[in-house]
């Protein structure tokens, strides 16, 4: 009988990650579900829930893609230090108050 040592205690959704993102905002602003979103960069919806609760690092060419698929010339803007959150640039032919009311919409719809 061998003995692999005390019993690890797993922590749901601790974010462990030391950075900022908005993707979630992001994503919600284009009207995509985690499923979507997921497809659409080539990425499971699983990485993509982790990614977003700040639970697994981005590799580099996952984030470049999140990036480019929202228009962000750097993934510094959609991945940023604590505290120092950069602007959100919307969506073309998106106004701050349609980007609002879209959102609104959106987490009434749950």
């Amino acid at each position: 009988m061998s003995w692999s040592g005390p019993a690890k205690k797993k922590v749901k959704d601790r974010p462990i990650v030391p950075f900022e993102n908005s993707l979630k905002l992001y994503r919600q602003l284009y009207g995509l579900t985690q499923y979507q979103l997921a497809a659409k960069v080539g990425i499971s919806y699983n990485t993509l829930y982790q990614i977003e609760r700040r639970l697994l690092m981005p590799k580099l060419d996952t984030a470049v893609r999140l990036a480019r698929y929202f228009n962000i010339p750097s993934v510094e803007e959609l991945f940023f230090t604590p505290g120092t959150p950069p602007p959100i640039r919307l969506p073309q032919g998106m106004s701050a108050v349609t980007a609002h009311v879209s959102q609104a919409e959106n987490s009434s719809e749950k």
